[in-house]
């Protein structure tokens, strides 16, 4: 298992690489990421995070995510992708270098962080964990990190049931020399994502609903999930 999770997760940073390469020449796309970033504001506000010490897992080769718009005393991204050089415009490419010099960036996987235990207030892994090597692993590393109370925002497609079983079994079958495949080697439904927090050793403390819930979680379409979450003691609730 550890073998086949590793060589699939080689497949997706390649994929990964070449997504990102083809993204430094479509502004467009680069401003779809942005506002997912913004929106994802709301929630840190919403819920008075404490910011004094921030840390983004996954934050991209581009260095754009959610801390880069976060005042915050201490503020680290990781990312296991090479960082890249911006090829836009003069204003836009400039643009992004003044923003990603916001915070430290430093080469790293999820699953092996390079930090003492107790030491971030928040750890935002935002459209990540489907693209890791071990999302549990990368879990219990956040966990390891965060201070006692500290908190995760967790944003993440979710399947539904069906949706799951047609992905496993046609799409990826199907569309396999795709990056919407290659650059997935996990997917989720809703109820194992939170199983898996839960046993992660988190308290879950906010997850965004839509109307029929249930229904929805059987037999809907891929939707972006959000996820507050808060660092408690394994094996408890």
């Amino acid at each position: 298992m550890g073998n086949l999770q590793y060589e699939r997760w080689e497949i997706a940073q390649k994929a990964e690489k070449e997504y990102w390469q083809h993204l430094l020449f479509q502004p467009k796309e680069l401003a779809r990421i942005i506002k997912e970033k913004l929106e994802l504001l709301e929630i840190v506000q919403k819920f008075q995070m404490s910011l004094n010490s921030v840390l983004e897992i996954g934050i991209g080769p581009l260095g754009i995510g959610v801390i880069n718009f976060l005042e915050s005393t201490i503020k680290i991204g990781i990312e296991p992708l090479p960082m890249e050089r911006p090829h836009f415009t003069k204003t836009l490419s400039t643009w992004i270098e003044c923003v990603r010099s916001s915070y430290y960036h430093i080469q790293a996987k999820g699953e092996s962080l390079p930090f003492r235990e107790n030491q971030f207030n928040l750890v935002v892994c935002y459209n990540v964990l489907d693209h890791v090597q071990n999302p549990r692993e990368v879990l219990m590393e956040i966990h390891r990190v965060l201070l006692p109370d500290g908190q995760l925002v967790l944003g993440i497609d979710t399947f539904s049931i069906l949706g799951r079983l047609k992905s496993q079994y046609y799409t990826r079958l199907l569309y396999r020399e795709t990056w919407l495949v290659k650059c997935h080697p996990h997917s989720f439904t809703k109820l194992k994502l939170i199983r898996l927090l839960q046993e992660s050793g988190y308290q879950i403390i906010f997850a965004d609903k839509e109307r029929f819930e249930w229904m929805k979680n059987f037999v809907g379409r891929v939707r972006r999930s959000l996820f507050v979450a808060q660092k408690a003691k394994l094996g408890s609730e």
